[in-house]
């Protein structure tokens, strides 16, 4: 969402399977930032600048937990290498996870 438009929108098969709950949502919120990074770059060119980051809306604590601190990296080593990506975006601070309920989620829309 940029302001109160969405710019992208995607639904598909997820690429590989996932043992948790925690490991879906961890996953789905990279391949999120994956988008995310790709329309910055394209909104940069444009000339569309972002001082604040970019904030992704997750409604799973857990998955969140495990953007946030590197810690947890003992209980994730079966998640493959790439999805980790999005602890490295977390670290440096272009994106930030937010805990989102569904009553949060239902205002939004």
């Amino acid at each position: 969402m940029m302001g109160t438009c969405a710019l992208s929108w995607a639904s598909k098969k997820q690429i590989v399977v996932a043992l948790s709950t925690t490991e879906v949502e961890y996953i789905t919120t990279t391949l999120c930032a994956f988008q995310c990074v790709w329309l910055g770059r394209i909104l940069h060119k444009i000339g569309v600048k972002d001082e604040t980051g970019i904030e992704i809306m997750c409604d799973n604590n857990s998955a969140i937990q495990l953007s946030k601190h590197p810690v947890f990296h003992g209980k994730s080593k079966h998640i493959d290498v790439r999805f980790h990506f999005l602890q490295d975006l977390v670290i440096t601070g272009s994106f930030n996870s937010v805990f989102v309920t569904h009553k949060t989620k239902l205002s939004i829309s």
